[in-house]
């Protein structure tokens, strides 16, 4: 059952021992380790793709372009695009605006009256021009070549800054989604480590406000304040409930015969069992000395009292081991419904009537019935 409604804080209540802390800062470091080789390795494998030495010797006029590849991506962040065509054979014009038309059509540019002067001086008979395109971010490039006695060819070259595309990267590096799960993985780890300790103590601090240090369960004031909020939703709910009053039978002769500590531990074996039997939702607080009481959530009286008899049951099969006698000690019940408009005061006058007809009845038995207040 669920501990935190009865009185019992829920959440973690253990201490994460220093050695964690080290062994997950470890592995966030071996993450971000290999994470990074990975990269690394990754722009190396991409980089061998392409000839930047032969780039820089075909802007220098000492390399053709026509040993490129025809396109080539650089981990998106650079794009290199290479073309051939035949050499225009029209008059200086003509020769321009066809290799204008040409180079825009198969390059990515923005602009192409940039490509207009290097496309002028390949048909003036230079041979070879470059020049920066600044619309585009990128350099261009136009050079004649000739091969034995055929017609001369053009080749086109385009470098310019790509974008870098992060789910393109992902895509081709499918490796890279370990990395970001080691990483992940690990910060969430680490993380969670450090938030552990400020919430073990949050909740130490927070049970030992609300909860009774002996028994385990709620303090009488939380209790009462609990039943003030759970009355209120079940009047606005039109639901039932009833209320358990328990009392410890010949507690002081416990206290007298054996001292406190045994009469403490006999308060607490009751709040561990009266916590194992009532379910998650119930509301169960140490309302006195040796007496407890328990809201029962949408429950009718009858099937309450056979909670209320379990639970004695439970109690009464106890054994308590002090100063080497054996002792079992019993517990009196009494049970009262939650009427339509009835005030918290009124539903536990009701259930501590009965629990006084139990006393008077002979003591570890439950009512739930009398002749004075009749409920459901």
């Amino acid at each position: 059952m669920s501990k935190g409604e009865s009185g019992h804080p829920a959440g973690p209540r253990g201490r994460a021992r220093p050695i964690y802390a080290g062994v997950i800062s470890a592995l966030f470091a071996l993450a971000m380790t290999i994470g990074t080789l990975m990269l690394v390795s990754a722009i190396i494998q991409q980089a061998s793709r392409f000839d930047i030495a032969r780039l820089v010797l075909m802007f220098q006029g000492t390399a053709e372009p026509s040993a490129m590849p025809v396109q080539v991506d650089l981990m998106d962040m650079f794009e290199v695009r290479r073309a051939e065509t035949p050499m225009p054979s029209e008059d200086v014009d003509g020769c321009r605006a066809e290799l204008t038309r040409w180079f825009g059509r198969e390059m990515p540019i923005d602009s192409r009256d940039d490509i207009k002067p290097i496309a002028r001086a390949v048909c003036s008979g230079e041979g070879r021009a470059v020049v920066g395109l600044q619309a585009s971010n990128a350099m261009a490039m136009m050079t004649v070549t000739r091969n034995g006695a055929g017609a001369p060819t053009v080749a086109g070259l385009l470098v310019r800054m790509g974008r870098f595309d992060i789910l393109g990267i992902l895509r081709r590096n499918p490796l890279i989604y370990l990395l970001v799960a080691a990483v992940t993985l690990s910060a969430g780890g680490f993380a969670y480590y450090l938030r552990l300790q400020p919430y073990h103590l949050y909740v130490d601090a927070t049970a030992r406000a609300t909860t009774d240090g002996l028994s385990g369960v709620l303090r009488r004031e939380e209790f009462l304040a609990g039943l003030e909020r759970k009355m209120s939703e079940i009047a606005a709910d039109g639901g039932l409930a009833s209320v358990l009053a328990l009392d410890l039978d010949h507690f002081k002769a416990v206290n007298d015969k054996f001292g406190h500590a045994a009469g403490d531990e006999v308060i607490h074996v009751c709040g561990e069992i009266i916590g194992s039997t009532v379910r998650g939702g119930d509301l169960v607080g140490r309302v006195g000395g040796e007496e407890f009481m328990v809201l029962l959530p949408n429950l009718p009286k009858f099937v309450a009292a056979e909670v209320a008899d379990r639970l004695r049951k439970k109690m009464a099969a106890h054994a308590f081991d002090f100063d080497g006698q054996r002792i079992f000690v019993t517990v009196s019940i009494g049970v009262a419904s939650v009427m339509p408009r009835d005030t918290s005061a009124a539903v536990m006058s009701r259930a501590d009537y009965r629990l006084y007809m139990a006393k008077n009845g002979g003591r570890n038995c439950v009512v739930w019935e009398d002749d004075d207040n009749h409920d459901f």
